[in-house]
């Protein structure tokens, strides 16, 4: 009998050391404690709270990979610090006073994929304006909940996709190499933006994630991926 208990435990701490999350911890991310989403089809996760010193904060879109995908209860609640927030795209969310009694929040962008916010997330909130995109669930939530708000016009584009055609090819990486040389190109600074692959300003090394891209070799960066960028 000892030894069947012995071996159903070990089998149970591998079965627990396999899963690289756990649903009740919360996990430190720089200024962030994130928690797991449950039910989620893959591993998602919540913003539990924000305890940094910056007046401005962009919330992070993924941690290790996987999206983070809501904002959870009283995650900003009381935070007298924080003015302006920007949620980034996975968001889906918003909980009940996330952002209760925040006496310093004069704006939020909010982008179309949240479909759904707590009546009560911006209770005594008097300063908040919430920016959104047109025809949007978080313009329509400020209407009924009489908060002010501006609607904005997001820019979006193709990671890699230096000619701004839509499509990732050979003719994106040599528009880069072009331009790094000196040799005109017809749109100068959407090669300059979305040629950036990497983050660190244009360079021949972003050609070289293009082209290994494409010939569909493993790299650290999302090329294809269409980013959206909203006005500060």
């Amino acid at each position: 009998m000892k030894k069947l208990l012995s071996l159903l435990l070990s089998i149970a701490v591998l079965l627990c050391c396999a899963v690289p999350f756990c649903a009740d911890t919360v996990y430190r991310y720089g200024d962030w404690m994130l928690g797991v989403v449950s039910g989620a089809e893959d591993y998602a996760f919540s913003i539990r709270s924000y305890d940094g010193e910056d007046a401005v904060v962009t919330a992070p879109s993924d941690y290790g990979g996987f999206p983070i995908i809501r904002i959870d209860g009283y995650a900003f609640a009381t935070n007298t610090k924080v003015q302006q927030v920007i949620l980034g795209d996975p968001i889906t969310s918003i909980g009940a006073g996330a952002f209760s009694q925040c006496g310093s929040l004069t704006g939020i962008v909010i982008p179309d994929t949240v479909t759904q916010i707590a009546d009560d997330a911006f209770q005594d909130c008097d300063q908040v304006v919430i920016y959104g995109l047109a025809d949007s669930y978080a313009i329509t939530y400020a209407i009924e909940h009489n908060i002010a708000y501006v609607v904005i016009d997001a820019l979006t584009y193709v990671l890699g996709d230096a000619d701004g055609d839509g499509a990732i090819t050979v003719t994106d990486a040599t528009l880069i190499q072009r331009s790094l040389s000196g040799m005109p190109v017809s749109d100068p600074d959407t090669v300059e933006r979305n040629g950036d692959v990497d983050g660190d300003g244009l360079s021949i090394t972003d050609a070289t994630w293009i082209r290994r891209s494409i010939a569909r070799i493993d790299i650290p960066y999302e090329v294809g991926k269409v980013i959206t960028v909203y006005p500060e």
